[in-house]
């Protein structure tokens, strides 16, 4: 990888960092993080362990 490459993956990295910062800032603004741990925290492993596994199904069947 040449300078210009670097610079050009440099700044597309910096740029998608920012663009997820700012769509978790506008989804949670509202939102108590306490509350929001905690209701992750309480999730049923087994229920978790059930969508992922039918997500790896359904995209990579």
């Amino acid at each position: 990888m040449d300078k210009k490459d670097t610079k050009k993956s440099v700044r597309n990295l910096l740029l998608f960092l920012v663009l997820i910062f700012i769509t978790f800032y506008i989804i949670f603004k509202d939102q108590n993080p306490t509350e929001i741990f905690k209701l992750v925290r309480s999730a049923d492993l087994k229920f978790v362990f059930i969508a992922v596994r039918f997500y790896d199904f359904i995209f990579y069947a």
